[in-house]
């Protein structure tokens, strides 16, 4: 045994000692409990004692026998799980608290045989109803919207997918059976049967401003853009047997040529609202106004170099990478599955720099048919270094995730910076309360935020954090927080509200705040104050 093998056993015995030398057995039970520095040993002849512990018999101590390490319970364990559990932690440093390891099937024989009664297997609950605002009625027809999660109805065989995020399509698998068809975009069904494989004939494939019939109804569905992600829609149904005419918005983000496109259908019956960002906090920029922004701050920022001062790591780059000017940032952009995807071609074509991604990432990339990002996207590893821009999933952009990733970067770029895209941060105003004329506070989000305050906010975070970046005149991680969203802000549905005609609005995100949401539809209906298209 070599020292180092030796050692690991050391540890593991003493820790074994300290919590599986208790009182000693039952008389007959075990022969001897050394009570040295050795594991505790069981005489080999004696096979009906070895079986005995090793089925888990409970061993009578005073108190509980806690791991010495994760502080689990192990009174229920035998000596030889207790050794197992224990060796868990020394094999796998990283696992801090390893779950206690099942029941053998030789205890559960004896248990039962021995007439006691396991425990039942956890019946699965049962699926809840659909909630009424994800089902759009139209006499006896009735289409139910990004709701497959929930409890069959017989009675209902169309479903609608408003886009592919999962907060939507989530139910949907391979085998699912509650409906007969699920409309959706053509986008959205190749990402669909990509990831879930369910046969291409249960959807019924739309493109945008096509109109169908919806089979074994009397309805008709026409898709409009949703401008979320890509193969985001919102859905006009019609019923040719009650004259109905509903608009439901799935996930959307309102722009002029949407309502410009609306108002020729007339007045809608009802309007199924996408309410994410219905709170006057949340009323960031014009979508294209916020990348601008971005993209000249990051080119700003690029052509201003840090120190030209060389940094500890250069003192260690190989032989070939010596003659390397590292560029100044690797630019990582936080994204879902699919989404903010315009933001990362802008900075790309800003920066003269391709997008790199995995491969299994660009493998849904591809199936959006984008051509302007298929000419940007790499995926090969080797090349990744030479690509200025690259996609992580969202929670990737973290300080120490940055961190992490950038350390294969560092010969080559002087610092990280990560691009957290959210309507969540970013320039806000906040809510007034109890103000006394409500078309005088509604006037002030007539005019949308200008690009200036957006690119002086994002270029504030770019300055050096504290004393000592300022010092070093260096810093190696940024986090860029950029109010890009692809909800519709409450400035845009304000507009929409305003200038959309219909009989009922129904909200279908942050439900909890119903109040809250009536109040703001109430005060955009009734707003007398003139609202130009033309500034949305």
């Amino acid at each position: 045994m070599t020292p180092v093998n030796q050692e690991i056993s050391t540890i593991k015995q003493s820790c074994i000692l300290q919590f599986c030398r208790k009182r000693d057995l039952e008389e007959g039970e075990v022969r001897e409990v050394i009570q040295t520095k050795e594991v505790i040993t069981i005489d080999d002849e004696d096979e009906g004692v070895e079986d005995k512990i090793t089925a888990g018999e409970e061993l009578k101590v005073d108190g509980d026998i806690l791991c010495p390490i994760c502080e689990i319970p192990l009174n229920s364990l035998s000596l030889e799980r207790r050794y197992e559990h224990v060796c868990c932690h020394m094999d796998n440093v990283q696992e801090e608290k390893p779950t206690v390891l099942p029941k053998t099937k030789k205890r559960k024989a004896r248990k039962k045989k021995a007439g006691k009664a396991l425990k039942p297997s956890k019946r699965r609950r049962p699926a809840k109803p659909i909630p009424a605002h994800n089902i759009l009625q139209f006499g006896d027809d009735r289409v139910v919207v990004d709701a497959f999660c929930y409890a069959e109805d017989p009675s209902i065989d169309v479903y609608l997918l408003s886009h592919f995020h999962s907060d939507h399509y989530g139910g949907l698998t391979k085998g699912w059976h509650k409906g007969k068809v699920i409309i959706a975009t053509k986008t959205t069904v190749r990402l669909a049967v990509h990831k879930f494989h369910c046969p291409e004939e249960l959807f019924l494939p739309l493109e945008y401003n096509e109109t169908k019939q919806i089979p074994g109804t009397e309805l008709k569905v026409t898709c409009l853009d949703g401008n979320h992600c890509p193969g985001s829609g919102i859905f006009i149904l019609e019923s040719i047997k009650t004259g109905e005419k509903f608009l439901h918005c799935g996930d959307f983000r309102i722009s002029r040529l949407m309502i410009e496109y609306l108002l020729k259908w007339g007045s809608f019956n009802r309007i199924y609202l996408d309410t994410t960002y219905l709170n006057p906090q949340y009323s960031f920029g014009r979508q294209e106004t916020v990348i601008n922004a971005t993209c000249k701050v990051l080119r700003k920022r690029s052509q201003c170099k840090q120190t030209t001062q060389k940094r500890v790591i250069d003192f260690f780059c190989k032989s070939e990478d010596l003659s390397i000017d590292p560029a100044e940032f690797l630019i990582v952009v936080g994204t879902y599955s699919i989404g903010k995807e315009r933001l990362a071609i802008a900075i790309a074509e800003t920066l003269g720099s391709k997008i790199y991604c995995t491969r299994s990432k660009a493998d849904i990339l591809h199936l959006l048919e984008w051509d302007e990002l298929e000419r940007l996207l790499e995926t090969d590893p080797s090349k990744a270094k030479y690509c200025q821009v690259h996609l992580v999933p969202l929670l990737g952009t973290n300080k120490n995730s940055l961190l992490d990733y950038y350390r294969p970067y560092s010969n080559h770029y002087r610092a990280v910076v990560g691009i957290c895209a959210t309507g969540w941060t970013g320039v806000q105003r906040s809510e007034e309360r109890g103000f006394a004329q409500p078309d005088e506070y509604l006037s002030k989000f007539v005019d949308a935020v200008d690009e200036n305050d957006i690119y002086n906010v994002l270029l504030g975070q770019m300055e050096f954090r504290n004393k000592k970046e300022k010092e070093k005149d260096l810093f190696l991680t940024k986090l860029l927080r950029v109010p890009y969203s692809e909800h519709s802000s409450f400035r845009e549905l304000f507009y929409f509200i305003n200038l959309v005609p219909c009989d009922m609005l129904v909200p279908t995100v942050n439900l909890d705040r119903m109040d809250e949401h009536a109040k703001w539809i109430r005060m955009f209906k009734d707003y007398k104050g003139q609202l130009d298209l033309a500034k949305l």
